[in-house]
């Protein structure tokens, strides 16, 4: 019998593809208090037919996936190894499409990745007196998501 164990929440890393920097490379989106991965189906429903008018057919329609996150904002310097608040406000005033992974598990070399392209579609600063400023991201992924790096 294999053993369970649950992921710890703070292993879950999201990163964005970074070809700006001298070598291109997986660099973390920092630092989040929160980051989810949603996956999922449309459904679609045919009404029913004179042949058989108490009963409706369903069809699995269009898949929809997308990134979002909490994040503390820091203030960012050249050479930082995580992506700011700085760094993803650029991407959204530039616009297109980038590179994404989402690791589930970063204490395990064989957990579940998802590679995605997609569009950040959502950037929101919250600065409220007396606290640390927050934000909010979204990405809509544009595709199927990839199991395998394909960067590598």
């Amino acid at each position: 019998m294999s053993d369970t164990k649950p992921i710890n929440g703070q292993n879950g890393m999201l990163y964005r593809w970074t070809v700006e920097e001298a070598e291109p490379a997986w660099k973390p989106i920092g630092c989040f208090t929160s980051n989810e991965y949603s996956a999922e189906t449309a459904i679609n429903e045919q009404s029913s037919t004179k042949c058989n008018p108490n009963e409706s057919r369903k069809t699995e329609g269009t898949k929809n996936f997308s990134l979002s996150g909490d994040a503390e904002v820091y203030d960012s310097v050249d050479g930082d190894p995580k992506e700011s608040y700085r760094d993803l406000h650029a991407i959204m005033l530039a616009g297109g499409v980038q590179d994404y992974q989402y690791n589930t598990n970063t204490d395990d070399v064989d957990s579940l990745k998802v590679f995605v392209k997609g569009f950040l579609t959502s950037l929101v600063l919250s600065q409220e007196n007396e606290q640390f400023s927050t934000f909010t991201l979204s990405i809509d992924v544009d595709g199927t998501p990839l199991t395998v790096d394909p960067f590598v």
